[in-house]
């Protein structure tokens, strides 16, 4: 069994049910493979993934504070609590994972898929500018986009509930009919 150590270069390996050791330094995953791996409460802000899998790993309360995340899938992953603020993810997918309560505030989002994803409680606020998740069949109850653009944004697919946003910022995001609804009341319409 492996067990990822400081200052290494890993590419093309894999790691399976390991709990990951915290507080690594200056060690990069390149096209590696990570499966039912414990990352939880870990702190990776020296740690690079890049063109990295994910499955049925447990993330909770693991912190990516100001790192890169590139081309990495995440496939039915428990993400609780986790803290990517002011982290960038570029051409990431997160698949049927677990991702309530989790902190994206001041991110950047570029080409970040969340597929089938529980999304309660999580926090979108202040995305940088432009930034902003691609959102397929989610959960978004009580899901903060405050100070994050919407425009663009296509929520059709997804059940929402208590969203926590600025009415300016939904402006050009894509709803179906019946969301339009709950929007309208939010701006204190009366239909009738």
């Amino acid at each position: 069994m492996l067990i990822p150590t400081d200052e290494e270069y890993y590419a093309d390996t894999e790691f399976e049910a390991i709990d990951f050791p915290d507080g690594l330094q200056q060690t990069t995953f390149h096209g590696c493979s990570f499966r039912r791996v414990n990352f939880r409460e870990s702190d990776l802000r020296a740690v690079d993934f890049e063109d990295c899998s994910f499955s049925s790993c447990d993330f909770s309360e693991a912190v990516f504070p100001r790192i890169l995340l590139r081309r990495n899938t995440f496939s039915d992953c428990k993400m609780t609590g986790t803290a990517f603020q002011n982290t960038i993810l570029e051409n990431c997918t997160f698949e049927d994972c677990r991702v309530q309560s989790a902190n994206s505030a001041e991110a950047t989002f570029r080409e970040v898929r969340f597929v089938r994803c529980d999304l309660t409680e999580t926090s979108f606020a202040a995305l940088k500018k432009k930034s902003k998740p691609i959102l397929t069949e989610c959960e978004l109850v009580k899901t903060d986009f405050t100070d994050t653009s919407l425009a663009g944004l296509d929520i059709r697919s997804c059940h929402i509930s208590s969203l926590t946003l600025r009415l300016e910022d939904v402006k050009g995001m894509i709803v179906a009919p019946e969301q339009a609804l709950y929007f309208a009341a939010m701006m204190g319409l009366k239909i009738r």
